[in-house]
């Protein structure tokens, strides 16, 4: 049986198994390869997942708007206290767990700074695309009327 065992390990050492150094380098620019084309695409389903989120979160910002004026009998009273995304925070539900958060913060971020605002009555969020494959784009809901 001894004899069996050095015998196979004596043929494994004579044919050399094992990779070589041109095998190991095909593969690992076949793995560049797959790298150079996936990381493209990730980054613009990433960027197109930030454009949704933010596209929902300017409906949800509209909808608590919305309630906020419903609720009120001078509508005109009503607009002006809209004055920053913090005035939305009880009609939205962003299910946080800190309850003392800005509802700013909760919110999706833009390239470069937040992606919601109020000024002159108007809800203006805007999506900024980092990545070349996605469009931006910018929402707008005037609540002046």
């Amino acid at each position: 049986m001894l004899n069996t065992l050095q015998a196979m390990r004596k043929n494994l050492k004579k044919k050399g198994k094992g990779f070589t150094l041109v095998e190991l380098i095909v593969v690992i620019i076949i793995i560049a390869i797959i790298a150079a084309v996936a990381i493209p695409r990730i980054v613009a389903f990433q960027e197109s997942a930030r454009k949704s989120r933010i596209n929902a979160e300017h409906r949800q910002l509209v909808t608590a708007i919305q309630s906020h004026l419903a609720q009120g009998e001078d509508t005109a009273a009503q607009i002006n206290e809209i004055t920053s995304i913090e005035a939305l925070k009880p009609y939205m539900n962003m299910n946080d767990t800190n309850t003392g958060a800005l509802l700013a913060n909760e919110l999706a971020r833009n390239a470069g700074g937040v992606a919601h605002r109020i000024a002159d009555k108007k809800l203006t969020s805007t999506f900024t695309s980092t990545a070349q494959s996605v469009v931006s784009k910018t929402w707008t809901y005037d609540f002046s009327n």
